[in-house]
């Protein structure tokens, strides 16, 4: 027997909030008293969230219909493309790859379709079940870690101690990403809740045509915030660079009111360079705005060699906790921000690395003529 699906999960939602608001508003008002006040406004606040999820879970609903009509639109200019192969091996080389690159194209935004649709549904089941997840929240379980000291030997070891305390938790992150043995390219967003707070999960594998050693050098570019094509947009400032291998930088989003912090190292093995990027939540050196909402994040790249081809491929995993409180002003639902924001990021890092790559290697190039 199959399991609940989506739309399940938004009815069971809805019902449940329609049985809590009758009996709300059918129970008598309690008597004058010196609670009356509280009461009173807890009812309040009941209905203020309730008519939130109500709202949130409707724009996933209406979202995913969008989405899913494109899907079918998009299936079917493809279907009719490659519906008379026989015609098309008759025309012209130029033809022949025009034809190629319209299905190649309508695959790619078929695909990106796809992702959108598995992120609403996975924000469905947030709103669900846990609706409160969306509301901003203090956050702050990581700081005492993720501290930067001022004095120059703990910061040093701090440095230290942060990146290699998360490298270690890669090959779990993989597996919970399904990094371990993918069997070909795939990008996807997921929204889940772990402790008190929303997590999105920015996922990737990716296969790049080019040689192991240009692809090390693009990827360090990237996650360093030194790439021509930033992976998240936004102001970026170098801060330090703690040896050939560690560096810290930050970035600002204006329009999301949100800095980051971030501190990124690599790791060299054979056929293969890891590399790790965590944000920082305490900078005594480099104080955070307390204006500003700040990004809590961590990431892991690897970029791998088959020693037997050369073939070289990225595995890419983000965990992000939103900035939230930066939509609490914003007009529309919560999860309609949170689709536009993880949109842009889902093939950000990508096209970032394959920007850097044809940047190296145009660089190398022997000049013309």
């Amino acid at each position: 027997m199959l399991g609940p699906t989506w739309e399940d999960d938004v009815q069971a939602a809805l019902d449940g909030l329609d049985v809590a608001a009758l009996e709300a508003s059918t129970t008598e008002e309690p008597p004058p008293s010196p609670r009356s006040e509280q009461r009173r406004k807890q009812r309040e606040a009941f209905h203020r969230h309730s008519q939130r999820t109500r709202t949130e879970l409707a724009f996933l609903t209406d979202k995913v219909s969008e989405l899913k009509e494109k899907l079918e639109l998009l299936h079917a200019k493809r279907a009719a493309v490659a519906e008379e192969p026989a015609k098309w091996e008759l025309l012209a080389k130029a033809e022949r790859k025009r034809r190629q690159d319209a299905m190649d194209q309508n695959d790619e935004l078929r695909a990106s379709l796809h992702q959108q649709v598995d992120f609403a549904h996975s924000l469905v089941r947030i709103v669900s079940k846990r609706p409160r997840s969306l509301y901003p929240s203090s956050y702050t379980a990581t700081e005492r870690t993720l501290t930067l000291p001022m004095e120059p030997c703990a910061r040093m070891a701090a440095y230290h101690a942060i990146t290699d305390s998360e490298i270690a938790k890669l090959d779990a992150a993989y597996a919970q990403a399904g990094l371990t043995n993918p069997t070909s390219e795939f990008q996807k967003n997921e929204a889940r809740f772990e402790g008190d707070a929303l997590i999105v999960d920015t996922i990737a594998l990716v296969y790049l045509d080019c040689a192991f050693d240009v692809a090390v050098q693009a990827g360090w570019d990237v996650i360093r915030g030194a790439s021509r094509l930033k992976p998240v947009l936004g102001e970026y400032v170098h801060l330090a660079d703690i040896d050939a291998d560690m560096s810290y930088f930050s970035s600002l989003h204006r329009p999301l009111k949100a800095q980051r912090r971030l501190l990124v190292k690599r790791y060299h093995s054979p056929h293969c360079v890891s590399y790790v990027a965590r944000s920082i939540a305490v900078d005594d050196v480099f104080p955070l705005d307390p204006e500003l909402a700040v990004m809590d994040e961590v990431a892991w790249a690897q970029l791998i060699e088959d020693p037997a081809t050369g073939a070289v491929t990225l595995k890419y995993c983000q965990k992000v906790h939103p900035p939230l409180s930066s939509f609490k002003d914003a007009e529309g639902p919560v999860t309609m921000h949170l689709m536009l924001l993880f949109q842009k990021i889902t093939k950000s890092y990508e096209r970032a690395i394959r920007d850097q790559i044809a940047g190296i290697i145009a660089s190398s190039a022997p000049p013309s003529g």
